[in-house]
């Protein structure tokens, strides 16, 4: 395959799309696609596949292969997201047919508003009776096999494709091919590409005769996976033919159970020139080698002194199925309605078509295909190239895309091409914590449309809303401002320079717009109704007053607190006013309503002084800013500890039983040396009491205890 890029969708938040779901006065329900439904077109199907097992027979996601082996599938497409996290679907196989199936993926997803996301698939196959054949995961491309089970299949094979983590698009490969279980049947060169089960025994294995060049298994068409052959004498020797491409690395591991007999791997040009080689000791045998230019090679398993063995071999490429045609297309989608297709590769004086069709990826996770056209060409050198026209069905923002099928004249397909180009309808962008800027594009001119446009307070919606389960009261406690805007475009694109107030807090914040068609409804819960949407996170910078500084002594008789203001808009009037709070929250001092205008982005106030508590504890001085209009902004605090002890023993005065301790005595937890405490009552304090705790005696005069 060749520049084929995966759609990027405009993906909305859960929290974002639940305040927008609330503003249109619907129920909380997930605006999730269905799990079966024409909302995508997996496979080429028209239709999301299904998310489990039990689905497949009523949706129809069933591929009957029988009797098409051996064969190839080309790229197909498909397509996880939020709320469909597995692809299901069935293939039908004859009992002597296997298949190799594969997905690849992007390793990230980027949304709209920059966040990145790490995709992790996973692909899992099972057998008629849903035992797992093999999984495969972590690896990327995911590749599973019938030839991992050594059972029969049954007839029915399951595909499970699960997006564990990310979103995004896959491309799915499969490569069907014969098995059977004889002897001796199926090399003397002429085997087509081959994936095999093998009978595990040291009689001749099912691919015998490959024992020289000339009767090489040919293994061009990969990945070819073979299991239970042999090396079954001292002379044997087994040989597979691979056709490689420039630029393309192959690869080849042999499993064995070496104890049972080393056998060994070399490849070879195919003038007998040694390439690489693999010669351990160990149950696994492994070798790659890079082509620089296009040959044919050989790779000969055999026993190292007169070794004999069964083994498994798989032979892969970093270009799946082998990449035998050289013929490539490239797709450029210039924009909406130009399209460059390149051809490269081709032998002069031959046949070909190509065919080419448009897409839409929208949103909501829909698409919309157009129809195909098809041209048939002669070429006249290696190169051919056609500028098309692409027809976009809707003027909605959307990922329009252009694909290409090269085939020859039997209609096997050679190459495919893609390419995109993202439709944006509208934009938006926060320029400070009060102003943004929207922007509309690729307008109608003469055509009415609405903008609708909000900024609310993330994480207030959260937390209301996990508390209340009220999206009302959520969406009354976060939102900020709203607007509707009804016009008539004259233009192709439409600006617009934006302000709100209101905030009160630092925390993020969105602000999103919609772009629909007047008169319009926009069903958000269906996730349909808007032909342009965008939004833009930004935590707000405003106007505050924080805590410089403050004192905590406790011998003054007054202790100040220091504020000053941030952020402030030079010219705007602001009043404040400076408290101390003990623990409980009461009020200890405060100051009056202080009013001044800001000269300045940042200023210092006068010294608020008050009078110093006479207990200890926990003290807070807090300081609230307010508007003009006496909307509160952003305030500060800052609690500290005063520890009033006036005996210097570690113990406060209010839990102090014991006042004016030694200096530098040891004190138990009530402030109290031992010749402050008498424990037995009986007269005699501790330090000089040899019994503390019996009354009845206080002295041991002679020392006995």
């Amino acid at each position: 395959m060749n520049n084929t890029p995966v759609p990027a969708q405009r993906k909305i938040s859960a929290a974002l799309l639940s305040v927008l779901i609330a503003l249109m006065s619907v129920t909380l329900a997930a605006p999730m696609a269905s799990a079966v439904g024409p909302n995508q077109n997996d496979l080429g199907s028209s239709m999301d596949l299904p998310d489990n097992s039990s689905s497949i027979n009523s949706s129809q996601a069933i591929m009957n292969m029988n009797g098409y082996a051996p064969t190839a599938s080309g790229a197909l497409y498909g397509e996880l997201d939020v709320g469909d996290d597995e692809d299901w679907f069935a293939m039908t196989l004859n009992a002597n047919e296997g298949v190799t199936l594969q997905i690849a993926y992007n390793t990230t997803y980027t949304s709209s508003n920059g966040s990145t996301y790490t995709n992790d698939f996973e692909l899992w196959m099972y057998d008629s009776s849903m035992n797992i054949i093999e999984v495969s995961i972590n690896n990327n491309p995911e590749v599973v096999s019938t030839n991992a089970s050594t059972g029969p299949h049954g007839g029915t094979v399951y595909f499970k494709i699960v997006r564990y983590a990310g979103y995004g698009f896959y491309t799915l490969d499969f490569w069907m091919f014969s098995t059977s279980t004889g002897n001796g049947t199926g090399g003397n060169g002429t085997s087509p590409p081959t994936n095999c089960v093998g009978n595990a025994t040291t009689n001749p294995d099912i691919l015998e005769p490959n024992d020289v060049i000339s009767t090489a298994t040919s293994a061009s068409s990969l990945p070819v996976y073979c299991t239970g052959l042999s090396i079954h004498s001292t002379t044997d020797l087994d040989y597979f033919e691979i056709d490689m491409i420039s630029g393309v690395t192959y690869y080849v591991n042999m499993s064995l159970n070496n104890a049972n007999g080393d056998l060994d791997l070399q490849w070879e040009s195919s003038a007998g020139s040694y390439l690489t080689g693999s010669g351990s000791t160990s149950n696994v045998e492994s070798m790659s080698y890079s082509a620089l230019f296009n040959q044919t090679t050989y790779v000969r398993a055999y026993g190292w002194s007169s070794a004999i063995n069964t083994y498994d071999i798989e032979i892969t490429t970093d270009l799946p199925g082998g990449g035998q045609s050289f013929e490539s297309v490239y797709v450029t989608q210039v924009n909406t309605t130009s399209v460059n297709i390149e051809i490269e590769g081709l032998t002069a004086g031959t046949n070909y078509s190509y065919n080419y069709s448009s897409v839409q990826f929208f949103s909501n996770g829909s698409s919309a295909w157009g129809s195909s056209t098809t041209v048939n060409f002669n070429a006249t050198g290696t190169t051919y190239t056609a500028n098309v026209t692409s027809v976009m069905s809707m003027m909605v923002e959307s990922e329009f895309c252009t694909e290409s099928y090269l085939t020859d004249t039997t209609g096997n397909v050679l190459d495919i091409g893609f390419d995109c180009v993202y439709l944006e309808m509208l934009e938006l962008d926060t320029l400070s914590s009060t102003t943004g800027s929207l922007s509309a594009t690729n307008l109608t001119a003469g055509t009415d449309y609405t903008l609708w446009w909000l900024v609310y307070d993330t994480v207030e919606f959260d937390n209301n809303y996990t508390s209340s389960n009220d999206i009302e009261l959520a969406l009354a406690a976060s939102l900020v401002h709203e607007e509707t805007e009804n016009f008539t475009s004259t233009t192709s694109s439409e600006t617009w320079s934006v302000n709100w107030t209101g905030i009160t807090t630092m925390n993020l914040h969105s602000m999103v717009g919609f772009l629909s068609y007047n008169n319009t409804v926009v069903n958000l819960s269906a996730d349909e109704g808007y032909i342009g949407v965008h939004f833009s996170d930004f935590i707000p910078q405003l106007p505050s007053m924080v805590i410089d500084a403050y004192s905590t002594s406790i011998t003054s008789s007054t202790n100040d607190v220091d504020v000053k203001g941030a952020d402030l808009v030079t010219g705007d009037s602001y009043k404040y006013q400076v408290r101390v709070v003990d623990q409980a929250g009461a009020s200890v001092a405060s100051s009056s309503m202080m009013n001044f205008t800001a000269t300045a982005q940042n200023m210092s106030m006068p010294t608020f002084s008050y009078s110093t508590p006479t207990t200890s504890g926990v003290y807070c001085a807090e300081v609230l800013l307010y508007s003009a209009a006496s909307v509160q902004l952003v305030g500060d605090s800052a609690c500290f500890n005063l520890v009033f002890d006036d005996d210097n023993d570690g113990v406060a005065n209010e839990f102090d039983l014991c006042a004016n301790t030694t200096i530098g005595a040891f004190v138990d937890q009530d402030g109290c040396e031992l010749s402050q405490k008498d424990s037995d009552g009986d007269g005699y304090n501790d330090a000089v009491d040899d019994f503390p705790y019996d009354a009845s005696q206080y002295s041991d005069m002679d020392g006995d205890g």
